[in-house]
């Protein structure tokens, strides 16, 4: 009774063997998940123990978080910037797709592109420029002056 609606995790709900009918699974096309979200890093030195969690590296969630990360970096964003990125591999390309919100969730500027998985950067990049052209530079020089 104390809220509305709550997003949880289903892998948290899974583990802890929680069932909820009610439960509505966010369409990623529909909810665009934080940057990053759900991909696993491991570091290490450079020597064997590199050489020992090599078979654990997945490219293409390597590619998706590439690209996800260099929209990131584009657009300036933070943990506390409402942007979203989702990358996934989509035959032999990436499809990202992001947005840029106000902070009240009135104005979103949305896009997508593809591009290949060997140049993950450059299609986060791309589509950063495009969605701060179509608005979204708008948008973080307001949250720029408002925290300021």
């Amino acid at each position: 009774g104390a809220v509305d609606a709550l997003v949880l995790a289903a892998a948290g709900l899974k583990r802890l063997e929680i069932a909820v009918p009610e439960a509505v699974p966010l369409d990623p096309l529909e909810f665009l998940p934080a940057i990053g979200q759900g991909a696993l890093g491991i570091e290490t030195r450079i020597d064997e123990a590199q050489r020992a969690v090599a078979p654990l590296d997945h490219r293409p969630t390597r590619a998706a978080v590439e690209a996800e990360r260099a929209f990131l970096r584009r657009v300036g964003g933070t943990c506390h910037t409402p942007i979203a990125a989702h990358a996934v591999l989509d035959g032999r390309e990436l499809l990202l797709r992001a947005a840029v919100f106000s902070v009240d969730g009135t104005r979103v500027v949305r896009g997508e592109r593809r591009g290949s998985m060997d140049r993950p950067a450059e299609l986060g990049e791309r589509l950063a420029v495009d969605l701060l052209r179509r608005g979204g530079e708008e948008i973080l020089a307001a949250l720029r002056g408002a925290a300021g």
